[in-house]
């Protein structure tokens, strides 16, 4: 999640992409969340497992912040917010099922 182009960003490991950003839009995500206006889904992937899931964001945790930035930039250069596109897919945010959102494959942003 992020603010804007280049701002304030978020790496987070979740069961359910849909009521993950939903509680961002609603206010209801983390303290760091609403305090910064984290409503941009600009890079979400998939991992079948959740201890890959957990792993993989405490590495991105860890990178510099140019590192991600080339990630994101590598499949979504202009920092599209990828909800709309989603929500096409599962319904609008206040439906949150989370039923398909965050099935792209590994590195690869949403939608493929």
């Amino acid at each position: 999640m992020a603010d804007r182009y280049r701002g304030t960003m978020h790496a987070g490991m979740n069961c359910s992409l849909a009521s993950r950003i939903y509680q961002h839009w609603t206010g209801d995500s983390s303290d760091f969340g609403c305090r910064y206006g984290l409503v941009r889904l600009v890079w979400a992937e998939h991992a079948p497992a959740i201890t890959g899931r957990i792993a993989h964001e405490k590495r991105v945790k860890r990178w510099r912040r140019e590192w991600k930035f080339a990630l994101i930039e590598r499949g979504n250069p202009e920092w599209r917010d990828f909800h709309g596109q989603l929500a096409r897919r599962s319904g609008t945010p206040d439906q949150a099922r989370g039923d398909g959102w965050g099935r792209s494959a590994p590195g690869h942003p949403l939608p493929i």
